[in-house]
């Protein structure tokens, strides 16, 4: 049997501040095991594709289905199935422990079993030793390997994550790869990420979503 789409996208339409429609996209199904690379030129719309389906986003045209259903008809029951981490994510003042923490707030968990989440977690991205750090000392690089860390302490159904590793270096670029990849293995998690960055693609074997074929003619 044919697994059910985690996403039906049908007939969307984005446009964005007066600039007129970004792309159409006709009909795409996202299963839950998919990892889908969303690639194309600054200012096709990857940023705004991902809020689409995050629900930050409201779509004047168009369906996106999650699991058979509007995303709206979830509540607050599908932000805490799908993370989005945006490329400058706001972190909140505080440590970087209490930033982790805010992420668990609504689970069941333990202490002692967030505990060990938030540190398992950490330790994977390379942040062993920053649970006490200010969040506002962090660069732009590490900035972001919490707020992806935060997103996958929560261990979402989907992570939507935009350009991962625009703030990286080359090895907390690995590092990226190498829990996304992880992460991707299980299969448990739909991963949908905006990159410019074609080794994470080749590291990550993605499915393609390139928006400028989805873009209108200009006349």
């Amino acid at each position: 049997m044919k697994p059910k789409p985690r996403y039906k996208i049908q007939n969307l339409k984005v446009g964005f501040n007066g600039r007129g429609e970004l792309f159409h996209i006709p009909r795409l199904d996202i299963l839950a095991s998919d990892r889908v690379a969303v690639l194309g030129p600054n200012g096709s719309g990857k940023t705004t594709f991902l809020k689409a389906l995050s629900g930050l986003l409201d779509v004047p045209t168009g369906t996106i289905l999650y699991q058979d259903a509007c995303i709206q008809s979830y509540g607050k029951q599908y932000f805490q199935e799908v993370t989005y981490v945006h490329q400058h994510p706001y972190l909140f003042r505080g440590s970087v422990y209490w930033n982790l923490l805010v992420g668990l707030h609504s689970t069941a968990l333990t202490p002692k079993e967030k505990t060990y989440r938030i540190q398992h977690t950490l330790d994977s991205l390379g942040l062993s030793g920053y649970e006490d750090r200010n969040t506002e000392g962090l660069s732009g690089g590490e900035a972001y390997r919490v707020a992806l860390a935060r997103a996958l302490v929560r261990e979402p159904k989907v992570l939507l994550l935009d350009e991962p590793t625009a703030q990286a270096d080359s090895e907390a670029k690995k590092v990226i790869w190498g829990v996304l990849r992880q992460v991707a293995s299980t299969g448990n998690t739909t991963l949908i990420f905006a990159t410019h960055d074609e080794t994470l693609c080749e590291n990550l074997e993605v499915r393609i979503l390139r928006l400028e074929e989805f873009a209108p003619c200009r006349s």
